[in-house]
């Protein structure tokens, strides 16, 4: 190796400085070694996970993390927590999952010219998948839109057409079939248009069932025929709706063929209660009451089954994440024990001291300003008084005189200053208002036991005791209710557990009901009560008004 002849003469006369500079070029090229053997081994896990390997083993992702946080650019830290998400995922850990996708997005330098949009693309994708997977299409809404702009910008038209499409899936969810159908004939002229026919006629076969089940059988043939011209082989769900498309237009030996396809060669339960639905109404159209019977009590006993177990995978999917919640919680812990010194300790002290300050002179404000508050709502109370009393002299001087227009202006205006009164002594007194009372009521705390333990029953007696306790305290409650139309009992025991301010997830453990039941529901009901088409958030608004 060559060493210039003034390097050599130091090295010569100072040998201990020799062995520092041989130690230092030493360690440099074990970091360019380790650096490349790094990049080796991200590279392969990136081919496995593009080969759909399963990955069930988080250490060498978890390594190539802890590595390129310090070491890597801004695209190996995404790459690397991506496929850590990658891994979480196949191994069912979809909040941690989560959790490294939403960490690889935050990598990603969109300020920089080299950013790998590609990859940022798939990490919204993955996220979107998980939301849906989890049931909350908001978030996925939001993680779809992500989508589609990095591959607007990545200049991807494959992944920015799916992250449209995809969004069908969501609106499915949340019922709204009519946006499905619409998106999917957008994305399906666009496949066309780039001459992408195998991914067009995948979606014209999903556009085909959505019409189909809205019973529009001439748009769902040509979607069919489209299907089956590219296709030799095709789908066993797709066989069954194409019985569903015989049987709209009756074509009874058709359907029965193809349904009993289905039923011989699918072991999907998915497929099966399908098929059950589908041959209950071909024989309702022939009007055969022993198979409609048989076909009905199968899928409705397929269905309960399916829900139960849905309900049980919901559940497990709610205790894995406490456990991933209450485990971070327990590290946050030993990391901040294991950290804890003398000078963490004088900081604390210093900070606390200034909080203690700073909390006391907010309590004085606040103070302050709930007694000037106090004086102005006692003006504003004896204001009222004296206001009412004059407007009833007034009242029994036109009751004497017999006006009958100046006497019911002044009866309203009366019945004004007394409501007014009423707030003010609320708003003076709060517990006095009807929420405390509602929930010091005994019922109240029995059904928050329940809600709180997923294996107790609720009564039939629980809910008289519920119902007997609204009519007590809200005795408007229920003919606001019933002078709109009348309630089921599920319906009405939804209102109420929604106006005592319960949330979703204690609801629908009282009622045994998914969340996407109770969304559909409450949409449902705003319409057919309040005459409005809205968020479900906006039918508990109005619930929890009434008084």
């Amino acid at each position: 190796m060559f060493v210039p002849l003034h390097l050599s003469m130091i090295t010569q006369r100072h040998p201990f400085l020799a062995l520092c500079l041989a130690l230092v070029l030493a360690s440099v090229v074990a970091c360019s070694n380790s650096g490349e053997e790094m990049r080796r081994q991200l590279n392969e896990l990136q081919a496995r996970n593009q080969a759909d390997s399963l990955m069930t083993d988080d250490s060498l992702a978890l390594t190539l993390c802890d590595y390129f946080d310090s070491h890597g650019t801004p695209n190996e830290q995404m790459l690397a927590h991506y496929l850590l998400g990658r891994t979480y995922a196949d191994m069912g850990e979809a909040p941690r999952a989560l959790d490294e996708f939403h960490h690889a997005a935050e990598c990603a330098d969109t300020s920089s010219t080299d950013c790998d949009y590609h990859l940022l693309t798939r990490v919204h994708a993955q996220t979107a998948n998980l939301f849906i997977s989890q049931n909350m299409p908001m978030e996925a809404l939001e993680e779809l839109e992500y989508e589609y702009n990095c591959a607007v910008i990545a200049n991807d038209t494959i992944a920015r057409l799916c992250a449209f499409e995809q969004r069908h899936n969501v609106y499915d969810m949340m019922g709204e079939s009519e946006k499905s159908i619409e998106i999917l004939k957008q994305v399906h002229l666009s496949y066309l248009q780039y001459s992408l026919k195998e991914m067009a006629a995948n979606c014209a076969s999903v556009l085909a069932v959505y019409l189909i089940e809205a019973q529009q059988y001439d748009a769902a043939k040509a979607y069919m025929d489209e299907y089956e011209s590219v296709f030799c082989d095709v789908a066993l769900l797709y066989d069954c709706y194409k019985g569903f498309y015989y049987v709209g237009i009756e074509k009874g030996d058709s359907a029965e063929y193809y349904l009993r396809k289905v039923l011989r060669s699918s072991q999907d339960p998915n497929d099966i209660e399908t098929v059950y639905r589908g041959l209950t109404m071909l024989y309702r159209s022939q009007n055969i009451t022993d198979s409609i019977a048989k076909y009905s009590n199968l899928c409705y006993q397929l269905s309960e089954t399916r829900f139960q177990e849905s309900h049980a995978e919901e559940l497990r999917h709610m205790q894995a994440l406490y456990n991933y919640n209450r485990n971070q919680v327990l590290a946050a812990m030993k990391t901040i024990e294991s950290n804890q010194n003398r000078h963490k300790y004088i900081v604390i002290l210093i900070v606390s001291i200034f909080a203690i300050i700073i909390l006391f002179s907010l309590i004085l404000i606040i103070y302050k300003k709930g007694k000037d508050a106090q004086i102005r709502l006692r003006n504003n109370l004896k204001q009222e008084i004296d206001m009412q009393i004059k407007a009833k002299n007034e009242l029994l001087q036109l009751q004497n005189k017999k006006y009958d227009e100046l006497l019911s202006q002044k009866k309203e205006e009366v019945d004004k200053h007394q409501n007014a009164i009423e707030a003010l002594r609320i708003a003076l007194n709060p517990q006095d208002s009807v929420e405390p009372q509602l929930a010091n009521t005994d019922i109240f705390k029995r059904f928050e036991y329940l809600s709180m333990n997923i294996h107790k029953r609720v009564y039939q007696e629980d809910w008289r005791q519920l119902c007997e306790m609204i009519d007590q305290n809200l005795p408007h409650f229920r003919n606001t209710l019933f002078s709109q139309c009348h309630l089921d009992e599920k319906d009405y025991h939804l209102c109420i557990l929604i106006r005592l301010h319960f949330s979703l997830q204690q609801i629908s453990i009282l009622l045994s009901v998914n969340h996407q039941y109770m969304s559909k529901r409450r949409r449902y009901l705003l319409s057919k009560l309040f005459h409005q088409e809205g968020k479900p958030e906006t039918f508990d608004k109005i619930i929890k008004s009434i008084s």
